[in-house]
């Protein structure tokens, strides 16, 4: 259980989320509660220095005033300088005030956000004195702001302990949205002079996830940002979160780097063969969207899903050999063209399952696919080419890819708190850009008669017209081999929905098929923390070892 450090204005808070409306605090003096600098680094590089204080006033208001300096990289030889300047007042009814004065290189800036009641009134004015505002949204009495760019405002996260989930304010688009808190787990940070044990708590809105290290006294101490690559560190507290089971490298001498050229493209991998000599089943694992090397991590982020790996390795055990590969542009694979799209993976993973029918020890077994979200589009048109002899689908598509595409942004905008007006006129943009994408009549990407609004849309018309090709329904019917569903209950990138609409099919169409719907699992196959894709920041997770066994299971019969 967290015991944060700021006691007095934690259970004003509480009280008044509980609805408890007790009297005010006696004045007193103000006492200065935390204090403290972050280093801010990216990489190797450091890239800000924040200083804040935090106060409780004698009237019992705790005040949080901090300066943040951002070097941001401008693309020539130097950095742009950013200079903020924030104050956040929480009172016994939850935020009262945030004011941020910003200098940027172009000159200053300004962000105002006062309270009335549960309405906040925003405004903004930019280097150039533009002003965005003001604009009037609403927050509830447990809201806080959360200004991603400035690492020390997860300090705030330590005014509402003991709830799972709070209104947030994002200072950028004055957009409220739920901010979702993890339980804490046990963790500790290594230092030259020895380890000290601290709590690790997981916060997510969205796709956006940051971990947050505290130690016994509620102060915090560590922010990691994955997906940014960022990570900031109390001075005096210098040291490393111990050695975490997704960073951790197989060197296992059963794998071996493979290249195989297709036609007009170099794809990078490793083969995991088991011992013996076979001839011994093949299944090539062919992943979600978005660049991932052959473990199943994004190159630059600071994520390690690894599981691919995880995958491969449970599998070769049970006498199955596996291949994975890097993505175009990941590991020693070819870069991939701007308009690369699923016709040409579909090319790539033929091409690897032709090079492993010639192998010692593969020559002669049966070769298989796995494929994982939009890989199961890739996976499925193999099986019905009769390029694969059997094909698991993890997460599938069970729809059209424009369907898909509309449900998570309404899904995504529903979760963040946007209003239900908002939603429908940006569903409808939607459907009119997906609209102009189809439109064969358009031969250039320019307006006219492409709206302005959708002019630096055009990068993703080639992608989505070919993943518009491939449905799976209708793929279902043309399976040539027996296939595994997977999906878990909590998927909410693909819903487990489409995973029943696909086994249906396949069964319709008097296919050999096996669907398994596992409960409390993501995307990921892994275990749901706060149910937002977001999870995927969390340090320690890993693939959910059931799921894993009752696939290898299957694999082993065919």
């Amino acid at each position: 259980m967290r015991t944060f450090h700021l006691s007095c204005a934690a259970l004003a808070l509480s009280a008044a989320i509980s609805c408890a409306q007790g009297p005010p605090p006696p004045p007193g003096p103000a006492v200065v509660i935390d204090k403290g600098t972050f280093d801010v680094f990216q990489g190797m590089s450091r890239r800000a220095v924040e200083s804040f204080t935090i106060t409780r006033a004698g009237n019992g208001d705790v005040e949080i005033q901090g300066v943040a300096t951002l070097a941001l990289p401008d693309g020539r030889d130097g950095s742009e300088v950013w200079t903020f300047y924030p104050v956040a007042t929480y009172g016994q009814r939850g935020l009262k005030s945030y004011d941020l004065r910003a200098k940027f290189p172009t000159g200053p800036g300004s962000t105002e956000v006062k309270f009335d009641g549960g309405q906040c009134t925003w405004t903004f004015k930019g280097p150039n004195n533009q002003n965005l505002g003001p604009i009037v949204v609403p927050l509830p009495i447990n809201g806080m702001v959360l200004d991603k760019r400035i690492m020390s405002h997860f300090a705030h996260i330590g005014l509402v302990p003991g709830i799972k989930a709070l209104q947030s304010l994002d200072p950028d688009t004055a957009r409220v949205a739920e901010l979702r808190i993890s339980d804490p787990v046990p963790a500790k940070i290594e230092t030259p002079l020895g380890s000290f044990l601290c709590e690790r708590v997981l916060v997510t809105t969205g796709a956006f996830g940051a971990n947050l290290w505290f130690d016994p006294e509620g102060f915090l101490l560590r922010v990691e940002i994955p997906s940014y690559g960022l990570v900031a560190i109390r001075r005096g507290c210098y040291g490393y979160p111990g050695v975490r089971r997704a960073d951790v490298v197989v060197n296992d001498p059963a794998t071996r780097d493979i290249q195989v050229m297709d036609n007009r493209a170099l794809v990078s991998g490793s083969l995991w063969q088991p011992p013996g000599q076979g001839p011994f089943t093949t299944v090539l694992v062919i992943g979600d969207s978005g660049p991932q090397d052959r473990n199943g991590n994004p190159p630059g982020a600071q994520i390690f899903w690894n599981h691919h790996r995880d995958w491969a390795r449970a599998i070769r055990s049970a006498g199955v050999a596996v291949i994975t590969t890097d993505d175009p542009g990941t590991g020693f694979s070819t870069p991939g063209r701007d308009d690369e799209s699923i016709s040409d993976f579909i090319l790539h993973a033929r091409a690897v399952l032709t090079w492993a029918r010639k192998q010692a020890g593969l020559q002669g077994g049966k070769v298989g696919v796995i494929g994982h979200g939009e890989g199961s589009l890739i996976a499925l048109q193999l099986l019905a080419n009769g390029d694969a002899d059997f094909a698991v689908v993890i997460g599938p598509h069970g729809r059209l890819f424009g369907e898909i595409f509309l449900q998570q942004g309404k899904s995504e905008w529903e979760r963040q708190g946007v209003s239900a007006e908002i939603v429908k006129a940006k569903t409808e943009r939607d459907l009119e850009l997906q609209r102009l994408w189809l439109d064969k009549t358009i031969e250039v990407w320019k307006s006219p008669p492409v709206p302005k609004e959708f002019e630096n849309m055009g990068y993703m018309r080639s992608i989505f017209r070919d993943m518009m090709n491939y449905d799976t329904i209708q793929l279902a019917a043309k399976a040539r081999g027996p296939v595994l569903v997977l999906h878990g209950d909590a998927d909410s990138q693909i819903p487990v929905s489409d995973g029943e609409a696909l086994a249906k099919a396949l069964t319709d169409a008097k296919k050999d098929v096996t669907f398994l719907k596992l409960a409390g699992l993501d995307h990921m196959l892994m275990k749901k923390i706060n149910g937002d894709v977001g999870d995927s920041a969390d340090p320690d997770r890993k693939v959910d070892e059931a799921a894993t066994d009752f696939m290898v299971k299957w694999l082993k019969e065919r």
